[in-house]
């Protein structure tokens, strides 16, 4: 009875593996496909602000907080030259000045900064869990 549950766990998990991997690479496609990318200039970091606080925080002794997003805001010339302004949010790591975004040409404003290349990663991850269950 145990060996049966068991074997559908890693047959459910095996097919969400699966799931998973196909829309990260359908998520990489459709970026690739039907966003253009553009060099975007940081006009302000949140880093800054998350770190001043943090640091305060660890000094009276509280614990950092987990799961924590912080916003900047970013400016890139789209291919007409019209100038976007956009607040973009992500983890609190050091930002690099000039970043990729990927961006919409019908809507500008809809712009990522989580490129093609980090869900083709994250499909190959899932499609190689998928592989190391025996499938």
């Amino acid at each position: 009875m145990v060996r049966a549950m068991v074997a559908i766990f890693y047959l459910w998990l095996g097919r969400l593996a699966l799931a998973a991997a196909v829309l990260c690479a359908l998520q990489a496609v459709r970026l690739l496909v039907f966003r253009r990318p553009a060099r975007a200039h940081l006009l302000y970091d949140g880093y800054r602000r998350w770190k001043a606080d943090s640091d305060s925080a660890w000094f009276r002794g509280q614990p950092p907080v987990l799961g924590h997003r912080i916003t900047d805001r970013l400016a890139f010339d789209n291919e007409e030259g019209r100038t976007i302004r956009l607040d973009v949010q992500r983890r609190p790591t050091r930002a690099d000045p000039r970043r990729l975004v990927w961006y919409d040409p019908r809507r500008p404003e809809r712009a990522t900064a989580t490129g093609p290349h980090i869900w083709a990663l994250w499909a190959i991850a899932f499609a190689a869990f998928f592989a190391s269950l025996g499938y």
